[in-house]
């Protein structure tokens, strides 16, 4: 694999109206970014609590770019909104 994959699972009782408004907008935003590969909600059978997101960088400087633009600053603000946490898991 090239680039660098992770695994976001966001966790709370509005894990899916968070990821609803992520789709809504954000998201686009966020796959319009240099470097963003892969950037997909999905929602795991059996755990209504929950949203794994799926994103994929080209390197690291397009993730670093990322985390400190405008879109990340945004699904902050949402994320803590909804009341969530996130457990995230990073693959190279």
């Amino acid at each position: 694999m090239d680039g660098i994959l992770l695994h976001v699972l966001y966790h709370g009782a509005e894990a899916k109206a968070f990821a609803d408004e992520m789709q809504s907008g954000l998201r686009n935003d966020v796959l319009a970014e240099d470097g963003c590969m892969q950037y997909d909600y999905f929602l795991p059978v059996g755990k209504e609590d929950c949203v794994l997101l799926i994103e994929h960088w080209r390197d690291q400087a397009a993730l670093d770019k990322h985390s400190a633009g405008e879109p990340m600053a945004k699904l902050k603000a949402l994320k803590a909104s909804h009341g969530l946490t996130a457990d995230v898991t990073r693959y190279e």
